[in-house]
């Protein structure tokens, strides 16, 4: 066996919770077992981000036995097509690989050759007919694929094969070996081989690390060099894909940890082997880049193209196995903290954690963060509040065009923050969550920001406030990151636009100030700011209002034109907390609709204020779950002046 000794598995079998981490196994590998094995005969599996309602853009409930028929768990509609039956059968490889690890684990644990006997019959059958599969798929971004659609499943898939089979080898015998190893390893790891792609990606990642992992399996050196240490290999991606503060190119907390995930997923396999690369100390910046943006609930925010169950400390299952390799003080804490809400044993903290951590004197202790190289995202903590600023450098294909956008929380509930997106091949995807006007910046004629990189120009951190001032500008030189990226932007509308935007937290809230010049005289330059929860109270908007139907636009509803000049005064509330946001209107159209949260079936609430042309200088305040409430603001030359509901007043000058 590659991936265990046999010290360790000595002591996984003598481990005081053997019994609950055997208990889980048998809990996650129920279902497989009572259900027939299910294996496509050809290559009909398609990508897995189709399996989405078109309507809603929520995904569709999987039914080993409905191939053909499938049901969005929030409208009932049932859907039936060719390239939701193919993902259908996407999700089922994934659901028979994902077993097959799990009842090697048990094989591994128990000695039991029934769990074996199992695998070797799933590896068997997939061997059977993976030579035949036909290449095919057509997805954005993507590599095609011989069992499914694009490559980086396919080296998924092989990968975690690869982890089954080593933990049963011994079990099967000589014949069974050679076919699997032949039929299925050799023509993956080929096939993985012919479509590796010179770019930086997180693609590149898994299909290097994919393949490296084969060719341990296979005893080829050749490969295993080639996909480790090879441009653009394993090791090239570490090296050249992670920012200056570690955080991975891409800009999204999820894929950071998806990109951090896939590189351990070879180092798990690879660490007691000669092809180890543990010591590199860019995993450790890459750990830490992360934890610096954590949350004091152990949740991380959603950045760019992330997923609403992305957001947990335990999503990715790194810390148990992080802690194991550089034991690291943040992580302790961490572990700590995790240990009072687990509900118990994972494979992670069972297969890599520490039994005896030190439980005494761990606490997080997470303070402001100033962005000024990396991933350029500042964050203000104050109290209860977090704000999260984004000003740094496009990332690519995962990146959204958000420059100088902001998100914000109140007691780690969310008031204002990025939503991320849905699944990439649902409708609303590229046409609503990916998009400029969706997030809380700036928009240039209703088109997405071209990319660009933001810079931060102050972060002052006071006894009374805590300001973060930072500035983007588009020039026609902008350097794009060395990775494939599709053009779904407008460079000629942002071409000369600058924008600088200044925030100052304060114990009652935060003032915005944003500055927006260069754009074209006819160019329309709105400023959006979102609110999720219900509208408490609003400003008098007796009319309707159009924004265009342009891009995201088209897809907001019941716009209404506030009718006051001046400060208008909107009251919001979400899980408890409630937000006063007070806004300038002056020489400025301002339109209040409603939107998709997500998931879509929730909506939040938009506060849209447009210009035509410029200069244009937008202010607002923002207020929440405070005890004594913000009554009315006054916006002054260079500060604010507060007036509170018990009569006070207080005055913060920039």
């Amino acid at each position: 066996m590659i991936r265990f000794t046999d010290e360790e598995i000595r002591g996984f079998r003598s481990d005081p919770a053997f019994g609950e981490i055997t208990d889980l196994l048998k809990s996650r590998t129920g279902k497989f077992l009572s259900h027939r094995l299910l294996v496509p005969k050809t290559g009909v599996s398609n990508w897995s981000h189709y399996y989405y309602c078109p309507d809603c853009s929520i995904k569709l409930e999987l039914d080993l036995d409905s191939p053909e028929s499938h049901v969005c768990p929030s409208c009932g509609r049932s859907f039936s097509d060719e390239r939701m039956n193919g993902a259908w059968w996407m999700l089922v490889n994934v659901f028979n690989s994902d077993a097959a690890e799990d009842l090697g684990l048990l094989h591994m644990l128990t000695g039991e050759k029934r769990y074996a006997d199992c695998v070797a019959d799933m590896l068997m059958e997939y061997a059977r007919y993976y030579p035949g599969y036909e290449v095919h798929g057509d997805i954005p971004y993507n590599g095609p694929g011989k069992l499914t659609a694009q490559t980086l499943d396919e080296a998924v898939f092989l990968r975690t094969m690869g982890y089954a089979y080593d933990l049963v080898s011994s079990a099967m015998d000589e014949g069974q070996k050679a076919f699997v190893e032949r039929n299925l390893f050799r023509e993956g790891a080929d096939f993985l081989m012919g479509h590796r792609h010179p770019q930086l990606h997180n693609h590149e990642v898994i299909i290097d690390g994919a393949i490296g992992v084969l060719a341990l399996i296979l005893g080829d050196d050749e490969m295993l060099r080639t996909a480790i240490y090879g441009k653009y290999g394993l090791v090239y991606q570490l090296e050249n894909g992670t920012l200056d503060d570690g955080f991975w190119f891409e800009c999204s907390t999820a894929y950071h940890f998806y990109a951090l995930q896939n590189f351990l997923y070879y180092e798990k396999f690879a660490r007691h082997t000669g092809f180890s690369n543990l010591s590199n100390p860019r995993y450790h910046d890459m750990l830490l880049s992360i934890l610096r943006l954590e949350k004091d609930d152990l949740s991380f925010p959603l950045l760019n193209d992330s997923h609403v169950d992305q957001g947990g400390a335990e999503a990715y299952g790194l810390f148990d196995f992080a802690y194991s390799i550089w034991h690291d003080e943040q992580v302790r804490a961490i572990l700590c903290s995790l240990a009072g809400k687990r509900s118990g044993i994972t494979k992670e903290s069972f297969f890599y954690g520490e039994r005896n951590i030190d439980m005494s004197q761990a606490e997080l202790h997470l303070s402001s963060v100033e962005g000024w190289t990396g991933l350029g995202t500042s964050v203000a903590r104050r109290g209860g509040d977090y704000l999260l600023f984004r000003h740094g450098p496009y990332g690519g294909e995962h990146d959204h065009y958000d420059r100088l956008s902001i998100s914000y929380c109140r007691n780690n509930v969310p008031v204002s923050i990025d939503i991320g997106t849905t699944g990439y091949g649902a409708p609303l995807h590229y046409a609503y969550y990916k998009r400029t006007e969706t997030h809380n910046t700036f928009c240039i004629d209703s088109e997405n920001q071209a990319p660009s990189a933001g810079r931060l120009l102050e972060f002052r951190e006071e006894d009374d406030r805590i300001l973060m001032k930072a500035e983007v500008e588009w020039t026609a030189d902008y350097r794009m990151p060395d990775s494939f990226t599709i053009l779904q932007w407008s460079q000629e509308a942002y071409l000369g636009v600058k924008a600088v935007r200044t925030i100052v937290l304060v114990d009652e809230g935060f003032l915005d100030i944003v500055e927006i010049s260069g754009a074209d005289a006819t160019a329309t330059v709105d400023l959006n700011q979102h609110f999720h929860g219900e509208a408490v109270a609003l400003p008098d908007c007796p009319e309707r209002a159009d924004l265009g139907g342009k891009g995201a636009y088209a897809r907001f509803e019941n716009s209404r034109a506030v009718v006051d000049r001046g400060i208008c005064h909107a009251v919001y509330r979400n899980d408890g907390i409630v937000t006063d946001y007070f806004f300038l209107t002056d020489d400025a159209e301002c339109i209040l609709s409603e939107g998709a949260d997500n998931p879509s079936n929730r909506k939040m609430h938009y506060v849209t204020r447009r210009h035509v042309g410029g200069p244009v200088c937008y202010k607002s305040f923002v207020s929440s779950g405070l005890d004594v409430r913000v009554r009315d603001v006054e916006f002054l030359d260079g500060g604010i002046r507060l007036m509170m509901e018990n009569g006070q007043e207080k005055t913060y000058m920039i």
